[in-house]
């Protein structure tokens, strides 16, 4: 199993999760992330909302944290 979409609900429509983790990577200043559980917010019409829970390794530290996406 994939251990990127292991806690993914929903279905991910035409997210692209590659792209979403090297764009976290660059903006976050991170080595390395890992997306542990990516949620669709069931409304709204004209955005997309998505939360995030992602692990990122800088140097040899490790921290999870939380975003919401929209798009």
């Amino acid at each position: 199993m994939n251990t990127d979409t292991a806690n993914i609900t929903g279905p991910v429509d035409d997210l692209d999760l590659a792209f979403l983790r090297r764009c976290f990577r660059h903006h976050l200043a991170c080595d390395e992330i890992r997306i542990l559980k990516l949620d669709k917010f069931p409304r709204g019409v004209s955005r997309e909302t998505w939360f995030v829970s992602c692990e990122l390794t800088s140097d040899e530290n490790i921290t999870v944290q939380d975003f919401m996406l929209r798009r």
